[in-house]
């Protein structure tokens, strides 16, 4: 599991970091074609403030070497109408790195093993059983 110092300074770059600086942040964003970056930056608006709030971790689960948050993003309403959003990180270079949202992005899936995809699955799984259960409790 990252430490909460190591996710803060995460949350801190995508909030504040001119896109210039966010494929730092992106697992593998030095490993993929050029418009593959552009994609990706892209993926991370979705989460970005656009007045430089952070996001604010509701839960933690890990699966491997991968960790799910399951973040309030009280400015972009997702699937859930709370708020509530997934983002999957995995190491690379001892950081944390943002893999993907429920799954991880397709323009990096090639970089990842077998038995990663398995992680990322289960997380994937998680979330998913999360919704339904926040939902339920809604209900």
């Amino acid at each position: 599991m990252n430490s909460d110092s190591e996710i803060d300074e995460l949350f801190a770059t995508l909030a504040q970091a001119g896109d210039e600086k966010l494929g730092s942040i992106v697992y593998g964003y030095d490993r993929v074609r050029p418009a593959a970056q552009e994609v990706l930056i892209e993926m991370l608006a979705c989460i970005r403030s656009v007045f430089g709030q952070r996001l604010q971790v509701h839960v933690r689960r890990t699966s491997g070497p991968f960790e799910l948050l399951i973040v309030q993003v009280p400015w972009k309403p997702s699937e859930t109408e709370s708020g509530f959003h997934p983002i999957i990180i995995g190491g690379e270079d001892s950081h944390p790195r943002i893999v993907g949202y429920v799954l991880c992005f397709n323009d990096i899936v090639q970089l990842f093993s077998p038995e990663d995809l398995r992680h990322i699955r289960v997380l994937s799984s998680f979330w998913a059983d999360w919704v339904e259960s926040f939902n339920r409790q809604r209900a």
